[in-house]
């Protein structure tokens, strides 16, 4: 399983990928709702791990970036 993990808060966000990992998931961490959906147009994701309250774009651009390229 691999999943896209976008949190702003570096501490947060290493806590949270190495106890994925630790049970066998693969993560990619991403801070900004940009970096996010840049990730998702180059890897395909078995699920996202979101923060919504992300500083800058708010991070329901995320899923709505996901509808948008799925109705394509």
């Amino acid at each position: 399983m691999k999943l896209l993990l976008v949190e702003d808060h570096r501490a947060l966000s290493d806590m949270l990928a190495s106890h994925l990992e630790q049970v066998g998931v693969a993560v990619d961490p991403v801070g900004p709702a940009e970096d996010a959906i840049t990730a998702i147009g180059i890897t395909q994701y078995d699920g996202i791990v979101l923060e919504v309250g992300l500083p800058g774009a708010s991070g329901m651009t995320v899923p709505d970036h996901v509808r948008r390229t799925a109705l394509r």
